[in-house]
């Protein structure tokens, strides 16, 4: 939706090559229309705005929705967060609240809303099986009802694709891991023998103790990153400090300042971080913690996007998350062989790299907006010779435009997408993703402008506005050039409306005669 300077520098451009200048708005002024600031007008334009009084209306919104896990498993639990909104005076009470996956019921709950205020609610369910959901979130709520239904889409995978890059010394830690659960594919590589080119088909790298990380590997991870990719770093202790110094400075990771061989036990988990958050129901007394033979120091500056996930005494880095690019890069201070401590053979190891892969990779957007959104991401797809891509729902079908970008194609709708809704995009007979569209939430605020607020927002003389109910008598009596345009405007538009009823009437409330 254009707001009010949008809509006057549209009519502005259209005005140029006009000798008289006249520009009419005809409105109710919803408050969403305007950001607050002096309208910019042209002098050489005379402006007018007509207010038309409307009722100020009761409402709630389903506002927002987002998922607590990027990624998604056949059959597990998941937790949807539902955002409602009351752009009412008086409490909203009792707003029923209803999920549904697929055409089938998920989830029900009911809302108390303060006057004014805005609510989270999360919604639990599961049962889903491989492939992309149509998720829809609604509400009962009257009169206004546009936006109590909000759509949304994701992928359940089938499985999720590890890749570990090992060194000549690296034991099995990771394979042993990973080989435990189906629904992680791993595939290993010799430090060696790397293959750069599949790099975006994983949703998990890990660098299992690399003697010689080189600056190569350092550019293709960072192209990996940039495209929401998630890297797990286990240095090899006895590499050389100044060639594993250049790959994370490659990767904008802190560097290392020495190799300390003190036996050190970490002394704290965070165990409100992503990663452990749903491991424990309660946090454990006298948790048991693991335990460093030896382990890399770093020189660190202060960064806002690092988290610490386990640390040594004196804050010392042990297991940190950094964001670089749109990916993240969890960083170990120490190696995973039992020379370096027990932190692969501890208790907390297990749930640190399973969660840790779950969250792995660029959350996919859950939902778009009508009208805003014209550029929609998926996974890399590769065309081959006279192959299309084509979006579709029904009764609607287009060939986007198509950009390859940094492991995404990235496809371009323009303004072809007009209805709120699913579209699937298809290669041939194959679903290559799912789109869920709906329409803005600008107009849930059912609160005007005052005439007030309106003159404020004006400061000049050539812009007049008018309230359709006060200032009748001036627009009938045609008091100024504007005040007579706006009375012809107003009685041609009359006339049409009444023309347009009575065709109506007359060809579609018209009985058929029976013989």
């Amino acid at each position: 939706n254009r707001n009010l300077q949008q809509i006057l520098n549209r009519q502005e451009n259209i005005l140029t090559a006009s000798a008289n200048k006249y520009s009419f708005i005809i409105s109710d002024f919803q408050k969403n229309v305007s950001n607050g600031n002096k309208l910019e007008t042209k002098n050489d334009i005379q402006y007018a705005f007509l207010k038309l009084n409307a009722t100020t209306l009761p409402n709630v919104a389903v506002d927002s929705v987002w998922m607590l896990s990027p990624n998604h498993q056949p059959g597990a639990s998941e937790k949807l967060v539902v955002q409602l909104k009351n752009f009412s005076e008086e409490e909203a009470k009792n707003i029923p609240l209803k999920l549904t996956v697929n055409n089938q019921q998920k989830g029900l709950s009911s809302a108390n809303i303060p006057a004014g205020k805005t609510i989270k609610d999360t919604l639990n369910f599961s049962g889903l099986r491989a492939g992309w959901q149509k998720g829809v979130v609604s509400i009962k709520d009257f009169p206004v009802t546009f936006d109590d239904t909000l759509s949304f889409s994701f992928k359940v995978d089938q499985s999720l694709p590890v890749l570990s890059i090992n060194g000549a010394s690296a034991g099995n830690y990771i394979k042993a891991l990973f080989a435990a659960d189906n629904y992680y594919k791993l595939t290993e590589n010799a430090e060696s023998n790397i293959n750069y080119s599949g790099f975006g088909n994983y949703g998990l790298i890990v660098l299992n103790g690399l003697k010689n990380p080189s600056s190569g590997l350092a550019q293709q991870l960072k192209t990996y990153l940039k495209a929401g990719g998630t890297i797990a770093i286990f240095p090899d202790l006895d590499a050389d400090i100044q060639v594993y110094n250049a790959f994370l400075s490659g990767l904008s990771l802190p560097i290392i300042q020495g190799l300390t061989k003190t036996e050190t036990k970490v002394d704290q988990i965070d165990l409100q971080n992503p990663i452990f958050k749903t491991v424990f129901e309660e946090i454990p007394k006298n948790l048991d913690l693991p335990v460093a033979n030896r382990y890399f120091s770093f020189i660190e500056n202060s960064s806002a996007n690092k988290e610490n996930i386990l640390t040594l005494p004196g804050r010392k880095l042990f297991f940190a998350k950094y964001g670089v690019g749109n990916g993240s890069v969890y960083l170990s201070a120490t190696g995973l062989n039992t020379a370096d401590g027990n932190l692969a053979r501890h208790p907390v190891f297990v749930p640190l790299m399973y969660r840790l892969a779950l969250n792995s990779g660029d959350e996919s957007t859950l939902y778009y907006q009508l009208g805003n959104d014209n550029a929609l991401a998926s996974k890399k797809i590769s065309l081959g010779k006279n192959q299309t891509l084509k979006l579709s729902a029904k009764s609607f079908e287009a060939i986007p435009e198509i950009r390859q970008a940094e492991g995404k194609t990235l496809i371009y709708v323009a303004d072809q997408i007009r209805n709120a809704g699913f579209y699937d995009l298809k290669l041939a007979d194959s679903l290559m993703s799912v789109y869920a569209f709906n329409t803005g939430r600008s107009e849930s605020d059912m609160h005007y402008l005052s005439k007030t607020e309106l003159d404020n927002l004006a400061g000049k003389r050539n812009l007049k506005i008018f309230d359709a109910d006060k200032d009748a008598v001036k627009l009938m009596a045609g008091a100024n050039k504007i005040g007579q345009t706006l009375w012809k405007l107003c009685l041609i538009l009359s006339l049409i409306f009444i023309a347009a009823e009575i065709l109506l009437i007359r060809f579609f409330n018209n009985p058929k005669k029976t013989i």
